[in-house]
């Protein structure tokens, strides 16, 4: 009871400093952010977030996990509404319109796409990332095998999460390199053309 107490207290203190990281950058560089600017924006004492993580990297890895987790619940969710009688191409298309119209409302508006940048030689890290993704892969399986239109190719659970390991670097990739087409419309024609070609019956 207590340990469930405790992590209790921690998610919700975690959840008030992400929320006071997200404030801090709609106004200023993150690579700016400071423990001290933390413990103000929060009303936490630093040594109530040293408390609670080891140091300044710790959180902004806990927030990026927390904020794509959340991201990942919520396009499970979609996917357990879609009825099985819609074309392949359709939902595709839809699941992609919607990851992309995600990126535009939240990597630029917060501090996750410098973040990321941030911890991309992070191995570990970078597999955590992976393995939240990789919670979609039930969700798309179901998907396929309810599908009444037979649009979709017979994928096995390990093509599923290949392809989903796929579809993340194209769409995040030009995002995290800063390429000058990233998030344009070129960019979203590519991602659905390339996606749809590993999920679609050609």
């Amino acid at each position: 009871m207590k340990k469930r107490l405790n992590s209790r207290i921690k998610a919700n203190v975690s959840e008030s400093i992400f929320q006071s990281i997200s404030k801090f950058n709609a106004k200023n560089k993150p690579e700016d952010l400071t423990i001290t600017d933390i413990s103000k924006l929060s009303g936490y004492s630093i040594g109530n977030i040293y408390h609670h993580f080891k140091n300044i990297d710790s959180i902004f890895k806990s927030m990026i996990l927390s904020h794509l987790g959340k991201r990942i619940d919520l396009q499970i969710e979609m996917m357990s509404k879609i009825k099985p009688d819609l074309e392949a191409a359709y939902i595709i298309q839809f699941l992609l319109e919607s990851l992309i119209h995600s990126l535009f409302k939240n990597y630029k508006r917060t501090a996750i796409l410098y973040l990321l940048k941030r911890f991309l030689n992070d191995i570990a890290f970078i597999n955590e990332i992976n393995k939240i993704q990789l919670k979609t892969t039930d969700a798309i399986l179901k998907i396929i095998k309810e599908n009444k239109t037979n649009t979709f190719k017979k994928l096995k659970r390990e093509e599923i999460e290949m392809n989903i390991i796929l579809t993340s670097a194209i769409v995040l990739r030009p995002v995290l390199f800063g390429h000058k087409l990233a998030l344009t419309e070129y960019h979203k024609k590519q991602i659905i053309n390339t996606v749809s070609s590993l999920y679609i019956k050609t």
